[in-house]
């Protein structure tokens, strides 16, 4: 009697070519030949460097625009806060496609915030020149207007920011700090 299983042969070894076994791997071991690993993030940049003051000034000029609106009853508060809430929304989706690494979606953003900003500012700054307007049925001379100016900047600010981000911060790489990580020390 052979100990043997009935169906086992001698045939049937696995041969060397057709195993499919890897090595084994240790975790967190290196080698002492490697060299340390370099994490490289997107920007020269954090992102939230240069598009958060640019969200903040698209607010400040949103304000400046309501305040004119307010006071002057030449424009609709909610026409200046939806104005400016659309370029915002734009500014967003920007930095959402630059996060996630959207080229498409980063180019529309980039081409919706600049003619959105670019009408804005044009609205802002011909409402701030000296102009008639129409008092009691009759055309008064008016002088420049300091809030719709200022929105206007404000504006152009933020627009001048996103641009900078899209052509020199947001390009090349930077490496990965400690404070950049999420790994704790034991």
């Amino acid at each position: 009697m052979s100990s043997r299983a009935p169906d086992s042969s001698p045939q049937e070894a696995p041969s060397p070519a057709r195993s499919t076994e890897a090595a084994p791997v240790v975790l967190g071991e290196r080698g002492g030949a490697a060299a340390p690993v370099v994490r490289l993030l997107p920007g020269r940049v954090e992102a939230s460097r240069v598009l958060y003051p640019g969200y903040l000034l698209v607010w400040v000029g949103a304000g400046l625009a309501s305040l004119f609106a307010w006071r002057r009853a030449e424009w609709h508060p909610l026409m200046t806060f939806v104005g400016w809430g659309v370029l915002f929304c734009w500014y967003w989706v920007y930095g959402v496609a630059y996060r996630y690494r959207r080229r498409l979606m980063k180019v529309l953003a980039v081409a919706m915030s600049a003619w959105v900003g670019a009408v804005l500012i044009w609205v802002s700054a011909t409402r701030a020149a000296p102009m008639r307007v129409p008092v009691d049925g009759v055309l008064v001379e008016r002088g420049a207007l300091l809030l719709p100016g200022l929105a206007a900047v404000a504006t152009a600010l933020s627009l001048a920011l996103l641009l900078a981000h899209l052509l020199y911060f947001g390009r090349g790489y930077r490496e990965k700090r400690e404070r950049d990580s999420v790994e704790t020390s034991r």
